[in-house]
């Protein structure tokens, strides 16, 4: 799979998102419980969190473990995959 793909789900309250897709800004705002948002890119993704242990982040189709505590705030960058690399 070439590009990156990450989908980000509220499992609890809210969450402030901004996300910003090959450094284009695609979203900034708040995701409510049971909301669910999907970026993709070619070349990376950045998000900011404003409450990292709320949202589950599911990145190429992998869940990752929570990127922080409810509260915290968290800023990842997520690169694309390279076949060969």
């Amino acid at each position: 799979v070439a590009g990156v793909k990450i989908e980000v789900k509220v499992k609890e309250r809210e969450c402030w998102i901004r996300a910003v897709v090959d450094g284009k800004e695609e979203f900034q705002g708040i995701l409510k419980k049971g909301d669910s948002r999907l970026f993709q890119g070619q070349k990376e993704i950045y998000l900011k969190l404003g409450s990292a242990g709320v949202v589950e982040i599911t990145h190429n189709g992998r869940i990752l473990p929570p990127l922080g505590a409810p509260g915290e705030v968290v800023e990842k960058t997520f690169s694309a995959i390279n076949p060969g690399s």
